[in-house]
């Protein structure tokens, strides 16, 4: 199937158009049209080669919504037409304890991402969601549950895994919860607390949403230094869990010390953004340190069924596609509002 998208083509290049070929259909692949796919910081240090693991030219993209235009001959659980989405992870080895408890994300034999990943029956580098078409297998597509805003929803698979995770997996009624960065992530932990009947402070380099924060339910706001000490004295020792959002290079050790005997610092986000870690902090207070940057089906369809129940959405920037520059470097900058979901019909083809 031809499709156009758009790729860096290099590390330092812009996003241009670009026409490539997806897969044919297996038995159990479902073809879709994307129509809306969110863009996050992850997908702009992809496009640098931050990590040093971009294979180019790259179609980032990670998560997207969108309807379904065909279907391999053994699918059953999807039709034409359906509205449909996707996740980080689109292929696993489906053996292994991990994957058979839905947790395909810690396959054993590696999860194949949507952008940037290896096909497991080619070897080729997979492409995301920045394109008009896409095909995925039928284990790693999730219908749209009835009601869900469909511009919004793409982030979910994302920010929403990732907000959800820890709150479910590492809190209980009444626990007091701080989320350090108030973006994609940050928001949608302080959005979910109410789900889960705890208490959240937010913690943040910009002054500025203070107000958004608190209208979503936050029950402090911190503005705050990583570079001086005294911004966060006043909070050692308050939390049983810390969601460390920061997507900048920084040491977590003050972050550590807020916590509570017992609690958990959870990093949501890539490992290299962490310079060396104290354990002092961890190992005194029988502490735990917590690392994700994905999720499996269960989680995944438990992030969408919550969210659709509580017609719970991210708070988002829907853009065009031609506005996608200025928007990756609002996102570089932390400066957009929350998210950032692009209107793929507006590609020209």
């Amino acid at each position: 199937m031809e499709t156009v998208g758009l790729a860096a083509k290099t590390s330092s290049s812009q996003l241009s158009h670009y026409r490539f070929q997806r897969r044919e259909l297996r038995p159990y692949d479902v073809a879709f049209e994307v129509l809306y796919c969110g863009l996050t910081v992850a997908d702009t240090q992809a496009m640098t080669n931050e990590h040093f693991t971009t294979h180019f030219p790259l179609v980032p993209g990670s998560h997207m919504v969108g309807r379904v235009v065909e279907i391999g001959a053994d699918v059953t659980c999807f039709a034409v037409g359906d509205h449909v989405a996707v996740g980080a992870v689109v292929d696993s080895c489906l053996a292994c304890e991990a994957c058979y408890a839905a947790d395909e994300h810690l396959c054993v034999e590696g999860a194949t991402e949507a952008s940037n990943g290896t096909d497991r029956v080619t070897g080729e580098i997979t492409r995301g969601g920045l394109s008009r078409y896409n095909v995925v297998r039928e284990d790693f597509v999730f219908p749209l549950p009835d009601g869900m805003e469909i511009e919004t929803a793409a982030p979910l698979l994302g920010a929403g895994v990732a907000a959800f995770a820890p709150l479910r997996e590492h809190t209980k009624k009444g626990a007091r919860v701080a989320v350090f960065g108030f973006g994609g992530i940050g928001h949608l932990v302080t959005k979910l607390a109410l789900l889960f009947d705890v208490e959240v402070s937010v913690f943040s380099r910009t002054p500025e949403k203070e107000q958004d924060a608190v209208s979503l339910g936050a029950a402090a706001f911190h503005h705050f230094d990583l570079r001086e000490a005294e911004s966060l004295e006043h909070a050692h020792n308050s939390f049983d869990l810390v969601v460390d959002t920061i997507p900048v290079k920084h040491d977590p050790t003050r972050l550590l010390s807020l916590l509570d005997v017992g609690g958990t610092y959870y990093l949501s986000g890539h490992p290299d953004s962490l310079q060396e870690i104290d354990l002092a902090p961890v190992a005194s207070g029988r502490r735990r340190i917590v690392q994700s940057t994905a999720g499996g089906s269960r989680l995944t369809k438990q992030v969408l069924a919550a969210c659709a129940v509580n017609r719970l959405a991210p708070t988002c920037e829907v853009i065009c596609a031609g506005d996608l520059p200025a928007y990756i470097d609002k996102l570089r900058h932390s400066q957009a509002r929350y998210c950032v979901v692009v209107d793929m019909t507006t590609l020209e083809r």
